[in-house]
């Protein structure tokens, strides 16, 4: 091969290169994406854990499995108002004592609370079923219902 093929070769190889190296570069937006980090789930607290004056943004009633926390200042369904422990109206040791006994002191635990509100539109009690009982669960969480959602059915326990 003379040396000026041999120019023209490698001139070629260099085009080559760079063109699919441009082509490259344009064609990596189209193609597969990078890997986004995978996002860690979060955990949804306990209703049981809520303190007074959480709220939320959507409430079917107190036994939903789900409550999505939002700022008081907004537009809210439902807002806990206190929580109480069981154990200070139903003689209860380390067994479940069932729902007739929760239910049966459930309202009057709640409205027991220094701040109960003096407008309460509706008022709904979650207690802990058997397995929040066996998890160590052990308050009555108390609802203050706003106008809203004031039309819900009252809760009643499923399991």
């Amino acid at each position: 091969m003379t040396a000026g093929r041999r120019g023209i070769a490698i001139a070629a190889a260099v085009v080559v290169l760079l063109v699919g190296a441009a082509v490259g570069w344009l064609w990596r937006p189209l193609g597969v994406p990078e890997a986004s980090p995978t996002p860690t789930p979060t955990e949804t607290p306990s209703i049981f854990e809520a303190e007074a004056g959480t709220c939320v943004a959507e409430f079917d009633d107190a036994w939903q499995l789900e409550f999505d926390e939002v700022p008081c200042s907004q537009p809210h369904a439902a807002e806990v108002f206190g929580t109480v422990d069981v154990t200070d109206y139903v003689d209860a040791g380390a067994d479940w004592p069932g729902d007739d006994a929760l239910a049966d002191w459930a309202v009057l635990a709640c409205e027991g609370l220094d701040d109960y509100p003096s407008d309460i539109t509706e008022l709904q009690v979650r207690w802990p079923l058997e397995e929040d009982w066996a998890a160590g669960e052990r308050n009555y969480v108390c609802f203050s219902v706003t106008d809203e959602a004031a039309a819900t059915p009252s809760a009643t326990p499923t399991q």
